[in-house]
């Protein structure tokens, strides 16, 4: 599989990406202001999508002070995903997030359903599960939440 670009937000997270992937197209910004690349190289039509939005907001486990800067930044990530899937139109999106995305309602009460129906309008067929990556090889307990999209022909 080629990559052909990836984002995040975080300088030090975007510098030990760009070393372990040399070849890549490294966009240090948030999700946000992602769809507004214009330029020499923008976002191009790719086969495959993964996206996994800012976890610490998300997160049930709530390991972290709450951060009201980045807290909304977390939360603005959500809203621009119908804006990305519209200008790479790829063929399939995996989206992996804390569960507590979807488990969490009274807090995060809107935000889940938000996402589905930013992918649905975009086009795609969507389902989701909780997976937990021990069952695939990781060394400790670790629900996720997955969700798979295709997009309708």
């Amino acid at each position: 599989m080629l990559i052909l670009w990836a984002c995040d937000s975080d300088e030090k997270v975007a510098n030990v990406y760009s070393k372990n992937f040399p070849l890549v197209h490294q966009y240090e910004m948030g999700a946000e202001e992602l769809h507004l690349l214009t330029g020499p190289f923008t976002l191009t039509h790719v086969d495959i999508l993964h996206l996994s939005l800012p976890c610490k907001y998300w997160s049930p486990a709530h390991t972290h002070e709450s951060n009201t800067l980045r807290d909304g930044a977390n939360r603005a990530t959500l809203f621009v995903v119908k804006e990305i899937l519209n200008k790479v139109k790829p063929r399939i999106v995996m989206f992996e997030q804390t569960l507590g995305l979807l488990t969490m309602e009274q807090k995060h009460g809107g935000y889940f359903q938000s996402l589905v129906q930013q992918i649905v309008e975009a086009g795609y067929d969507i389902s989701w599960s909780i997976v937990n990556f021990k069952d695939y090889g990781l060394a400790q307990s670790r629900k996720r939440l997955v969700i798979y999209a295709s997009r309708h022909e």
